[in-house]
């Protein structure tokens, strides 16, 4: 679990800075520090790192999705805007994929909960190996994944989607017996806002769901 480390990054420097800058004043004022390495110096980075840490699993489980790990609903209507905002800086388009597994309340009605769960992990796994750091993955909920991809050359795109799509109808081990319905749409050719870019991949996937992709 990568939590990332803002927090105690942010947390150790600050406390960092406060202990260097009163250390400064004590020498200015009367010539030297009384400890080269004040222990209170210490402990008090060591309580900022700790609550550093603290604040950065809450930020983590904010933002993810307790069972895949991918980002969540959540994180990606409050940070979709910047990829958008990047995109137009940088003259590039960007993907709105949707993937949405089909029949899934079968796998668990017939196998049990805990086969769709790993089912689950496993297609989070699969977009997380295809998709680059850059990009949103994320798990929209139930059994709809959404994935919000900036790109330069739209081939590459359907590339990505077509080896997706491959590799869940070709791995029997992971996915025997799952298809998936896969819609997209482009930012800014099928519309600006990201709630009508939902809307038009959504409404993608349906369109081509009797197909699998």
């Amino acid at each position: 679990m990568d939590v990332g480390y803002k927090g105690r990054l942010i947390g150790g420097g600050f406390s960092l800075f406060i202990v260097l800058m009163i250390r400064t004043i004590v020498v200015s004022h009367f010539g030297s520090a009384p400890h080269n390495f004040p222990l209170l110096a210490i402990l008090v980075v060591m309580i900022s790192w700790f609550f550093g840490r603290e604040y950065d699993k809450t930020i983590y489980k904010a933002n993810r999705d307790s069972l895949t790990g991918l980002f969540n609903r959540y994180y990606v209507c409050t940070n979709s805007h910047k990829l958008f905002t990047k995109a137009d800086r940088k003259e590039h388009q960007v993907a709105i994929i949707f993937f949405d597994v089909n029949d899934f309340k079968n796998i668990n009605d017939t196998y049990g909960h805990d086969v769709g769960d790993v089912t689950l992990k496993n297609i989070a796994a699969l977009l997380h190996q295809h998709f680059g750091k850059r990009d949103i993955v994320s798990r929209w909920g139930g059994d709809e994944f959404l994935v919000i991809a900036p790109f330069s050359n739209r081939t590459s795109v359907t590339k990505t989607i077509d080896q997706i799509a491959s590799a869940i109808d070709n791995d029997k081990e992971q996915f025997s017996g799952i298809s998936m319905s896969i819609g997209k749409a482009i930012y800014p050719k099928d519309a600006n806002t990201f709630k009508h870019l939902v809307s038009q991949a959504d409404a993608d996937m349906y369109r081509f769901k009797p197909l699998h992709y």
